[in-house]
């Protein structure tokens, strides 16, 4: 299933990207996993497809400030909780209830507030990622990795937004995840390189017309 190897290697500077995600593909280590158990199917997955759009798209950085705002809420939350706790061994009740009751009223806001940014606000992409360069035509590109509890169809959906017009490009493919998991359990990731490759190269030819 590999792909054949080129007579000749060029020289760093002659290398187009495809040929840098191969190489780089021939050292990637070999996933093997139990394809009976879902949420390691899933995760894998994640993964595999987010790693095939990093390396697809060099001049992107990966954005993480969703991710950053829900971990400093989650950590003001454990803070709260463990001021709580700490505050009420060392001072017996009743002179710590007004001190631990602020604390347990902060834990819980916090935890109504992450719950709803998740279920309201997040918009649940696996991979949002800018390009910040002047001559960029994309700056926003976002990935969505869908594969609900006992099924067996994997949904891709890669967004490129335009940096003048602010459109949004979106390319949707589902593929059945037998497509990328070998008999043995190994993970195809040179197919999943393939298919993010040609989803690439569909916005590409719908960018032309």
């Amino acid at each position: 299933m590999g792909r054949p190897r080129e007579g000749k290697k060029k020289g760093k500077q002659e290398q187009t990207v495809e040929e840098t995600v191969e190489e780089e593909q021939e050292e990637t280590e070999v996933i093997k996993l139990d394809k009976w158990d879902g949420s390691a199917v899933k995760n894998n997955l994640d993964d595999v497809f987010k790693q095939a759009v990093i390396d697809l798209h060099p001049t992107f950085h990966e954005d993480t400030a969703t991710t950053d705002l829900k971990l400093f809420l989650s950590t003001l939350a454990c803070l709260f909780a463990l001021g709580g706790c700490l505050y009420g061994f060392l001072v017996p009740h009743p002179d710590s209830s007004f001190v631990v009751g602020l604390c347990v009223i902060g834990y819980f806001g916090l935890v109504t507030l992450i719950t709803l940014h998740q279920n309201y606000m997040d918009p649940g992409y696996l991979l949002i990622s800018r390009d910040n360069r002047d001559e960029a035509e994309f700056n926003l590109l976002e990935l969505s990795v869908v594969l609900p509890r006992f099924h067996t169809y994997v949904s891709v959906d890669l967004a490129y937004t335009h940096k003048n017009s602010g459109e949004t490009t979106v390319v949707s493919r589902k593929w059945c995840i037998a497509d990328f998991i070998y008999e043995s359990g190994t993970l195809a990731q040179d197919r999943i390189h393939d298919a993010i490759q040609e989803m690439k190269e569909e916005v590409m030819e719908k960018k032309q017309d």
